[in-house]
């Protein structure tokens, strides 16, 4: 979760400091104006639940998957706008890298391959080499710039890195809690967090509704 020491940022990222300007990328992105649009941040921004609410018609593949997986699912929803939701889990594979390397391609047609034989390739259900108009939004906690490889899907597309602060955090928040009371209660207790997830607002209203609260910097507690 967001705190207030410093995390890595990636070097050739656009910083992003409010959820205005970080919807008017990812709407840019659902306009079909990017290609390829990387999205960099803290956990507990909200990141992932903002893209799929904003792009309710793209295929969300979660990180977990494994490379080969995505390479089925990419087939399955060829040519359909995805988003690749908590994808650092795909980084740390050669192989998934391999494959978002081409389909990060800045060609509008691009071709997927997979260098296997499986049992999917072999029965004909899954076809070893596509081709796939896909555009990809990705979405990670944070982003191996170190890597030539990395590099290279990087420069196919728009990196933004998002570090909305506790107070815009909070400002944001205000669109989706009901209780004024625990609003209210975080929002004058900001100064004294050491970091800030905006699950916390869920989690107060049920910490509130047994009916036994103590309130500190750090959260409510039972």
């Amino acid at each position: 979760m967001p705190k207030r020491t410093s995390q890595k940022v990636p070097e050739n990222a656009l910083i992003v400091r409010t959820y205005d300007e970080f919807f008017h990328e990812v709407d840019a992105f659902g306009h079909g104006e990017r290609n390829l649009l990387i999205v960099v941040g803290p956990a507990g921004t909200a990141k992932s639940t903002a893209v799929k609410r904003r792009l309710k018609d793209a295929r969300v593949i979660e990180g977990g998957a494994t490379p080969y997986r995505l390479y089925m699912e990419l087939y399955e929803n060829r040519d359909q706008t995805v988003v690749l939701d908590d994808a650092d889990k795909v980084f740390q594979d050669k192989k998934g890298i391999f494959l978002l390397k081409l389909l990060t391609q800045t060609e509008k047609v691009k071709t997927l391959q997979w260098n296997s034989n499986t049992a999917e390739i072999r029965s004909g259900e899954l076809e070893a080499e596509f081709t796939t108009t896909t555009r990809t939004l990705i979405v990670a906690n944070s982003w191996p710039d170190s890597d030539p490889d990395i590099a290279a899907i990087e420069s196919r597309g728009h990196l933004l890195y998002f570090a909305p602060s506790f107070r815009e955090m909070h400002r944001y928040a205000k669109e989706f809690v009901d209780d004024q009371e625990i609003y209210e209660f975080i929002g004058t207790n900001l100064p004294y967090f050491e970091c800030l997830d905006l699950r916390l607002y869920f989690k107060a209203g049920e910490i509130k509704a047994t009916g036994v609260r103590t309130g500190n910097a750090d959260g409510w507690k039972q």
